[in-house]
């Protein structure tokens, strides 16, 4: 089995090293992962209006896995862009990290917590909780404050504010299961998962990319992809501006 994973920001090797460190082993012993990068992506904390722009070719990306021989494509965003209009152009199965990850939140629990690491993300992430229907189990969608005084500030800062909001969100919100829609490829939810447990707290924590990896190989394995009646192939057409686009 083959799993695509869609990074919509540019390559780089820390990026490709903590990918490769957090998610390759978490997949079945059968099946092979592989990473792609597009080429102009913007550091994904930018706000939503910014990396709209990066669709096209995310959806290139999905394309492209296909033609490549892939079994099931990941879009590595938790805000899901680029999804549906990939399905339209493939038959194998294609899932971002956000509706996949909301949805399998909402069976497990009614009192679920989301932190993100962008303000402006927060709107996005409600108009796909609404679209799954799940909007109503969300008691809160909170984003991480820090100083921007530069990013080595912000790293050293990073796992302190993320661990106290989630403590926050336990104790002032009452969350029982907190997702984790962060930028970024590092995998901190068996940390909070510890640190929770070790004050008692025993909640879930959810990781959106591992979730999403996970539910692919199930997809796959049980020869399941989206209904092309819901995802009909489109006419293709001549798009100006984007050549890459163009799948005859």
């Amino acid at each position: 089995m083959k799993i695509r994973i869609v990074i919509p920001t540019q390559r780089d090797q820390t990026t490709l090293n903590d990918l490769e460190h957090n998610y390759s082993r978490i997949s079945n012993k059968n099946t092979e992962i592989s990473f792609s990068f597009i080429s102009n992506g913007l550091d994904l904390d930018r706000p939503y209006h910014e990396i709209i722009p990066l669709l096209p070719e995310v959806v290139y990306k999905i394309k492209e896995a296909e033609r490549d021989g892939v079994d099931g494509v990941v879009v590595a965003h938790y805000l899901d862009f680029g999804v549906a209009a990939g399905r339209e152009l493939v038959s194998i199965p294609v899932l971002g990290s956000g509706h996949t990850t909301y949805r399998l939140a909402s069976v497990l629990s009614r009192r679920i917590s989301i932190i993100t690491s962008v303000q402006s993300h927060i709107r996005p992430i409600k108009n796909i909780l609404s679209a799954e229907s799940v909007l109503s189990k969300v008691i809160s969608i909170k984003a991480i404050k820090l100083d921007q005084q530069g990013k080595k500030d912000i790293s050293e800062q990073w796992p302190e504010s993320l661990l106290k909001l989630s403590c926050s969100v336990v104790e002032s919100d009452g969350s029982n299961l907190i997702v984790l829609a962060l930028n970024g490829f590092e995998n901190y939810s068996s940390q909070i998962n510890e640190h929770l447990n070790n004050i008692k707290k025993r909640i879930h924590v959810i990781d959106p990319l591992t979730v999403t990896i996970k539910h692919a190989e199930n997809l796959v394995n049980m020869k399941l992809s989206h209904s092309k009646i819901t995802y009909p192939k489109p006419e293709i057409r001549e798009i100006l501006g984007y050549d890459r686009l163009q799948f005859k």
